[in-house]
Protein backbone atom coordinates (compact mmCIF):
# COMPACT_ATOMS: atom_id res chain seq x y z
CA UNK A 1 0.00 0.00 0.00
CA UNK A 2 1.04 3.39 -1.02
CA UNK A 3 0.68 6.38 1.04
CA UNK A 4 0.53 10.06 -0.32
CA UNK A 5 2.79 12.48 2.06
CA UNK A 6 -0.33 14.93 0.94
CA UNK A 7 -2.31 12.79 3.60
CA UNK A 8 -0.16 12.19 6.43
CA UNK A 9 1.39 15.58 6.13
CA UNK A 10 4.90 14.75 7.10
CA UNK A 11 6.38 17.08 4.76
CA UNK A 12 3.84 20.23 5.52
CA UNK A 13 6.00 22.12 7.54
CA UNK A 14 9.16 21.58 5.77
CA UNK A 15 7.32 22.45 2.37
CA UNK A 16 6.05 25.66 4.40
CA UNK A 17 9.47 26.49 5.39
CA UNK A 18 10.86 26.38 2.11
CA UNK A 19 8.18 28.35 0.57
CA UNK A 20 8.95 30.82 3.52
CA UNK A 21 12.39 31.23 2.41
CA UNK A 22 11.60 31.76 -1.17
CA UNK A 23 9.14 34.09 -0.35
CA UNK A 24 12.01 36.12 2.20
CA UNK A 25 14.95 35.94 -1.04
CA UNK A 26 12.26 37.40 -3.32
CA UNK A 27 11.23 40.36 -0.58
CA UNK A 28 15.13 40.86 -0.63
CA UNK A 29 15.25 40.21 -4.10
CA UNK A 30 12.63 43.04 -4.89
CA UNK A 31 14.51 45.35 -2.06
CA UNK A 32 18.23 44.97 -3.60
CA UNK A 33 16.33 46.05 -6.94
CA UNK A 34 14.63 48.90 -5.37
CA UNK A 35 18.12 49.99 -4.18
CA UNK A 36 19.82 50.03 -7.98
CA UNK A 37 17.01 51.69 -9.55
CA UNK A 38 17.74 54.38 -6.76
CA UNK A 39 21.35 54.77 -7.35
CA UNK A 40 20.84 55.15 -11.13
CA UNK A 41 18.11 57.47 -10.46
CA UNK A 42 21.13 59.31 -8.25
CA UNK A 43 23.96 59.30 -10.93
CA UNK A 44 21.14 60.28 -13.37
CA UNK A 45 20.20 63.18 -11.39
CA UNK A 46 24.21 63.93 -11.13
CA UNK A 47 24.35 64.42 -14.70
CA UNK A 48 25.62 61.01 -15.54
CA UNK A 49 24.43 58.58 -18.56
CA UNK A 50 22.13 55.84 -16.46
CA UNK A 51 22.40 54.12 -19.96
CA UNK A 52 26.09 54.14 -20.14
CA UNK A 53 26.64 53.47 -16.88
CA UNK A 54 24.98 50.19 -17.31
CA UNK A 55 26.50 49.15 -20.28
CA UNK A 56 29.89 49.58 -18.50
CA UNK A 57 28.33 47.32 -15.72
CA UNK A 58 27.51 45.00 -17.51
CA UNK A 59 31.33 44.93 -19.10
CA UNK A 60 32.83 44.88 -15.56
CA UNK A 61 31.05 41.41 -15.31
CA UNK A 62 32.21 38.26 -17.03
CA UNK A 63 29.60 35.14 -17.08
CA UNK A 64 30.28 32.34 -14.69
CA UNK A 65 30.87 30.10 -17.66
CA UNK A 66 33.72 32.27 -18.94
CA UNK A 67 35.40 32.48 -15.31
CA UNK A 68 35.24 28.52 -15.06
CA UNK A 69 36.18 28.01 -18.58
CA UNK A 70 39.71 30.32 -17.86
CA UNK A 71 40.09 28.72 -14.22
CA UNK A 72 40.08 25.53 -16.04
CA UNK A 73 42.25 26.26 -18.64
CA UNK A 74 44.79 28.16 -16.62
CA UNK A 75 44.71 25.00 -14.04
CA UNK A 76 46.34 22.73 -17.26
CA UNK A 77 49.50 25.28 -17.19
CA UNK A 78 49.86 26.81 -13.63
CA UNK A 79 49.45 25.86 -10.34
CA UNK A 80 46.21 26.29 -8.57
CA UNK A 81 46.02 28.54 -6.01
CA UNK A 82 49.62 30.02 -6.50
CA UNK A 83 49.42 34.32 -6.85
CA UNK A 84 50.71 33.37 -10.28
CA UNK A 85 48.05 31.59 -11.22
CA UNK A 86 45.45 34.27 -9.82
CA UNK A 87 47.21 36.92 -11.88
CA UNK A 88 47.08 34.82 -15.10
CA UNK A 89 43.18 34.22 -14.83
CA UNK A 90 42.69 37.68 -14.05
CA UNK A 91 44.65 39.02 -16.63
CA UNK A 92 43.00 36.70 -19.35
CA UNK A 93 39.60 37.84 -17.93
CA UNK A 94 40.67 41.60 -18.20
CA UNK A 95 40.16 42.51 -14.83
CA UNK A 96 42.42 43.27 -11.62
CA UNK A 97 42.71 40.26 -8.99
CA UNK A 98 40.22 42.10 -6.24
CA UNK A 99 37.89 42.39 -8.99
CA UNK A 100 38.62 38.50 -9.87
CA UNK A 101 38.28 37.80 -5.91
CA UNK A 102 35.13 39.26 -5.81
CA UNK A 103 33.54 37.90 -8.77
CA UNK A 104 34.39 34.21 -7.69
CA UNK A 105 32.60 35.20 -4.04
CA UNK A 106 29.86 36.38 -6.15
CA UNK A 107 29.02 33.81 -8.51
CA UNK A 108 29.95 31.40 -5.65
CA UNK A 109 32.92 29.37 -7.33
CA UNK A 110 34.65 26.81 -6.04
CA UNK A 111 38.07 25.82 -6.65
CA UNK A 112 39.53 22.83 -5.47
CA UNK A 113 43.29 22.11 -4.78
CA UNK A 114 43.86 18.48 -5.45
CA UNK A 115 46.89 17.77 -3.43
CA UNK A 116 49.56 15.45 -4.59
CA UNK A 117 49.45 11.86 -3.07
CA UNK A 118 51.78 11.06 -0.49
CA UNK A 119 53.68 8.03 -0.93
CA UNK A 120 52.79 5.21 1.93
CA UNK A 121 49.13 7.06 2.59
CA UNK A 122 46.20 4.89 2.26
Amino acid sequence: MTVDIADTGVATDELKAFVERIERLEEEKAAISDDIKEVYAELKGRGFDAKAIRKIVALRKPARDTIITVIREAATTQQVGTPAFWSHVAGELGVDRDHLSDLIDEYGIVVAVRLPEREGAV
